[in-house]
């Protein structure tokens, strides 16, 4: 888990810009604050790390990249129910295969955070069944 260190000074305002502050968020370069009466609730925000974000371009390689695998090997599609548990190895790429237009649709949403914690899990099931080293599995994700 990060942490953040910070200090919050928050000068007097006057009445009119107090009113306009309670209307919105106060933005700092570490998150946001919105002021609610006599209270602060305070939004951080983690650095974004430069060149090591995955686009969404990249993202869509990967998912064609395990499409044209699935595809290759003869895996159908199926949506498993998520209260089973797995009848038959075979079933949890069969999933995974069929998460992966859901996952497009998510990135056409903007539901980035979504897209990669699907991306981890077809990628721990892919590592699971000795399809890809852990390796293999990284160098997928760098650009």
């Amino acid at each position: 888990m990060a942490r953040y260190l910070f200090s919050l000074t928050m000068k007097e305002d006057s009445k009119a810009q107090a009113r306009r502050r309670r209307a919105g968020a106060i933005d700092f370069p570490f998150g946001s604050v919105r002021v609610r009466q006599m209270s602060l609730t305070l939004k951080l925000q983690r650095p974004k790390k430069e060149g090591k974000v995955m686009t969404a371009e990249k993202v869509v390689e990967v998912i064609e990249r395990y499409r044209e695998l699935f595809v290759a090997r003869g895996i159908a599609t199926v949506d498993y129910p998520h209260d089973e548990v797995l009848a038959d190895e075979t079933l949890g790429l069969e999933h995974c295969h069929g998460m992966l237009d859901k996952m497009l649709q998510f990135i056409r949403e903007g539901r980035m955070e979504k897209t990669f914690r699907w991306l981890g899990f077809i990628q721990g099931v892919l590592w699971s069944q000795g399809i890809y080293t852990l390796t293999d599995l990284q160098n997928h994700n760098r650009p």
